[in-house]
C-alpha cells in the first residue's frame, strides 16, 4: 500500500490561499463555472454567474439536481440527456440547449464538460462551462435575415446578378444567372469564375473585370459571351471584399441595333431613289437631313452642294422665296402641321408641288426642327383637273335630261341628284326647300310604298317597277329602275335610281289594244254574221231553175236572194264602219 504524502502545515496554508484565491477568481468571471456528482448529478460546485444566466442563486441549487434541469426547454431535454449520456462515455462533451428563465424568457446556453474518472474508469464527477450566447444567437439569426432579404433582393431582380472575391472566387450567383449560365449553385460557389468560363481570359470580361478590382472603379462594357451564345451588358461594381456583377442579354437589342442600321441604309437607299424632296431643318432653319433628290434640286438652282449645318435660306432663291420658305419653317416650328400647294416654274415649265410640314419634338415636347416632304403633283393636278371638267360635262347631262336620277344611301337618305330630280321634289311639296324636306310632306301610304322599294333594293334586288301618278292636271305613267349599288367587299351601300316617263308609250300600247279588240270585233262579224246571208243566197241560188227562167217559182227564190243581199250588204256597211273607227 503506497504511503500518502505528508504535508506539513506550511503547504496546507499555502493550498488554502489558492483554494480561496481560484474561488474569487472563478467566482468573478461571466462563465458558469460548475462541478456535478457524477453518480446522481448533484451540483458540488457552482458560481456565482448561474445567478445571471440561469436565474438561480448558488445556494438555491448547491446539493441539488433538477433545479436548473426543470427550466431546459421541453423540446431540448432528450436531447440534452442523450449528450450527457455520451460525455460520461467519451469523458467529455460539448451541447447546446435551451432554457426558460425566471422571466419566461428563452435563453440560449453552450456548456463544455470534462469527466473525471477512479481507477477502474468509473465517473467520479463532470466539471464544466456554460455560457449564454443568447445575444450571438440572435445576432446570427438577424445576420441570417438580413442575408436571406438580400438575397430574396438580388433573386427578385430580372437582371443576372453574381458575387465575386477579391479572387474571382463565386461567392453568389441569383437564379436568373444560374439559368442563364445553365449551372446549379453548388457548381458555381467557391470555384474561380476564370476556371469555370476559362475562354474569358481571352475576352474583354477578363479586362474590364480585373481593371474594376485593381483600379477599384466601376465598369460597364457589351461582350458576346461564347459560353451561352448571347450579348451581355455587364456592369461592374467594386465593393469592399471583390465584385458586385449586373448583366442581362441584350442579344435582342443588338439584333434590333443590326436590322436598324440595315434598315437604316434600306431607308436611305429608298429616300435617295424617290424623285420626291426630304429633308428636315433645326430651329435655325438649318440643314439637319436630306435625301439625294433635294439636294440635286438645291445644286441646279445655286450651283452649291447642299450638307448638314447649311442654311436653307440662301440669297439664290431671291426675296420673295425666302420669305415664303421662312413663314413656312417658323409656321412649324410654332408646332403646328400643315400641307401648302404651290405652283413653281423649273426649267421653262410650270409645276404644282405639294409640301408636307411636320414640326420635330424632342422628349419634352419642345419643338427642335422641322421635317419636310415635297412632290411634284402637276400630272396629280392636270388629271384633276380633267376629272372636274368631265364630271361637270357628265353633270350637264344628266341634268339636261328629262329621266329623274338619284342616289339613296343604306338610311334611304337621297345622296346626289339631278336637276329632274330636285324640280320634282319641289312640284310635290309646293316648292319647299330641299333641306327642309321630310317624309312628313307626303303621303303615309306613298312614304311606306317607296320605303318597300327601297327595302328590296337594298337587300341586293335588281328590278323595275311602273307609277300611275297624277302631274300637272293630266295622268302620266313613270318606270322606275331600282339598281343596288355594291362596295368593294360586295356590301349593298346603295341604291342608284332612274325614273323615265312612258306616259306616250302607254298610251301608244292602249290604243294599239283598243284596235285589237275592234278588229277582234271585225273578225267575230265576219266569222258569224256574214256567213248566214251568204249561206242564204248560196241555199236559194240551187233551187233557181235556170232551165226555165219564167218558171213561177224563181220569183220567190229572187225575192229570198235579194232579202239575204240587203241583209249582207248591212253587215258589210258595219264592218267597214268600225274598221274605220279602229284606225282612229
Amino acid at each position: 500500500m503506497e504511503t500518502p504524502p505528508v504535508t506539513t502545515d506550511c503547504e496546507g496554508d499555502e493550498r488554502s490561499i489558492f483554494n480561496e484565491q481560484l474561488l474569487r477568481a472563478l467566482s468573478s468571471i461571466s462563465e458558469v463555472v460548475w462541478v456535478r456528482n457524477a453518480a446522481d448529478m448533484t451540483l458540488t460546485y457552482i458560481n456565482k454567474a448561474c445567478e445571471k444566466v440561469y436565474g438561480h442563486t448558488p445556494g438555491e441549487v448547491m446539493g441539488t439536481c433538477g433545479v436548473l434541469f426543470e427550466n431546459i426547454h421541453p423540446e431540448d431535454k432528450e436531447k440534452l440527456q442523450r449528450e450527457i449520456d455520451n460525455a460520461l462515455r467519451e469523458g467529455k462533451g460539448k451541447l447546446e440547449y435551451r432554457i426558460f428563465d425566471k422571466k419566461g424568457n428563452i435563453r440560449h446556453i453552450s456548456s463544455e464538460g470534462h469527466v473525471i474518472k477512479d481507477a477502474e474508469g468509473k465517473p467520479v464527477t463532470i466539471s464544466g462551462i456554460s455560457r449564454d450566447i443568447t445575444d450571438l444567437r440572435i445576432t446570427e439569426r438577424n445576420l441570417r435575415d438580413k442575408v436571406a432579404e438580400i438575397e430574396n433582393i438580388f433573386e427578385s431582380i430580372t437582371d443576372n446578378f453574381i458575387a465575386l472575391d477579391k479572387d474571382f472566387n463565386f461567392i453568389f450567383a441569383n437564379s436568373e444567372a444560374l439559368k442563364l449560365y445553365g449551372k446549379k449553385k453548388e457548381e458555381l460557389l467557391g470555384r474561380n469564375i476564370w476556371d469555370v468560363f476559362p475562354q474569358g481570359r481571352e475576352l474583354k470580361f477578363y479586362r474590364e473585370l480585373k481593371r474594376a478590382i485593381d483600379e477599384q472603379q466601376t465598369v460597364r462594357f457589351e461582350e458576346f459571351s461564347p459560353f451561352i451564345g448571347k450579348w451581355v451588358l455587364v456592369n461592374a461594381y467594386p465593393t469592399q471584399n471583390g465584385l458586385a456583377i449586373y448583366f442581362r442579354d441584350i442579344t435582342d437589342q443588338k439584333d434590333l441595333q443590326n436590322a436598324l442600321k440595315e434598315s437604316e441604309y434600306n431607308l436611305r437607299a429608298l429616300i435617295n431613289n424617290t424623285s420626291d424632296f426630304i429633308w428636315s431643318v433645326d430651329k435655325d432653319m438649318k440643314i439637319i437631313q436630306a435625301n439625294q433628290p433635294f439636294v440635286d434640286f438645291v445644286y441646279s438652282f445655286t450651283q452649291k452642294v447642299l450638307r448638314p449645318g447649311d442654311t436653307t435660306i440662301m440669297d439664290d432663291f431671291g426675296q420673295g422665296m425666302r420669305e415664303k420658305w421662312i413663314a413656312y419653317y417658323q409656321r412649324a416650328l410654332s408646332g403646328q402641321t400643315f400641307v401648302v400647294v404651290d405652283e413653281e416654274e423649273f426649267k421653262n415649265t410650270k409645276h404644282h408641288r405639294e409640301k408636307r410640314f411636320k414640326p420635330i419634338f424632342s422628349d419634352t415636347g419642345e419643338v427642335i426642327g422641322v421635317s419636310i416632304f415635297a412632290r411634284d403633283i402637276s400630272e396629280h393636278t392636270r388629271l384633276n383637273t380633267k376629272i372636274l371638267n368631265e364630271e361637270k360635262k357628265l353633270r350637264a347631262i344628266i341634268n339636261n335630261t328629262h329621266d329623274i336620277i338619284w342616289l339613296v344611301d343604306d338610311h334611304m337618305d337621297t345622296v346626289s341628284a339631278n336637276q329632274a330630280y330636285y324640280d320634282r321634289i319641289a312640284y310635290l311639296t309646293e316648292n319647299k326647300n330641299f333641306n327642309d324636306v321630310t317624309t312628313g310632306d307626303f303621303a303615309r301610304e306613298r312614304v311606306e310604298k317607296w320605303q318597300g322599294y327601297y327595302q328590296r333594293a337594298l337587300s341586293g334586288e335588281t328590278f323595275s317597277v311602273v307609277e300611275e301618278d297624277e302631274l300637272r292636271g293630266r295622268k302620266v305613267f313613270e318606270e322606275i329602275r331600282f339598281n343596288p349599288i355594291h362596295d368593294k367587299d360586295n356590301k349593298v351601300i346603295g341604291v342608284n335610281c332612274l325614273s323615265r316617263d312612258i306616259t306616250a308609250g302607254k298610251e301608244h300600247m292602249i290604243r294599239i289594244q283598243e284596235q285589237n279588240e275592234k278588229l277582234n270585233e271585225i273578225a267575230w262579224i265576219q266569222s258569224h254574221k256574214v256567213r248566214g246571208p251568204v249561206a242564204t243566197i248560196l241555199g236559194l241560188a240551187d233551187l233557181l231553175n235556170i232551165e226555165h227562167i219564167g218558171d213561177p217559182a224563181n220569183v220567190k227564190v229572187l225575192e229570198g236572194v235579194k232579202e239575204a243581199a240587203v241583209e249582207l250588204d248591212t253587215i258589210i256597211k258595219d264592218v267597214v264602219a268600225k274598221t274605220n273607227a279602229a284606225k282612229l
